[in-house]
């Protein structure tokens, strides 16, 4: 059983993902094949715009937070100091829902 929503696998007898509320799928091909991403991005202030524009409007949405540790300043290759953090945000929706999420100005 998978979330068609954030992809998240669970076992058999589950019928709701736990963190979207949304109805569990027999096949990962099935869950993967319904949503798109929205928007990606760095700026977290975007991030909590789309999802409070999305949250208002009723669209189910998943978001998803990578981090990368760069180097601050590297001398022939090496690393010195301190890694810097890097963020970069992804917003997933049903793509049933993509026409309506864009109007919202969700994707720009």
């Amino acid at each position: 059983m998978f979330c068609p929503l954030c992809l998240s696998e669970y076992r058999d007898g589950f019928t709701e993902c736990g963190d979207c509320h949304i109805a569990l799928v027999a096949a990962s091909e099935e869950a993967s094949s319904g949503r798109v991403r929205l928007w990606k991005g760095t700026r977290q202030s975007k991030l909590d715009r789309i999802l409070g524009e999305l949250d208002e409007a009723n669209i189910p949405c998943h978001f998803k937070e990578t981090v990368d540790n760069v180097p601050s300043i590297t001398l022939l290759g090496i690393p010195i100091g301190p890694p810097r953090s890097t963020f970069e945000y992804e917003v997933w929706i049903f793509r049933k829902d993509l026409d309506r999420a864009r109007l919202l100005s969700c994707g720009t």
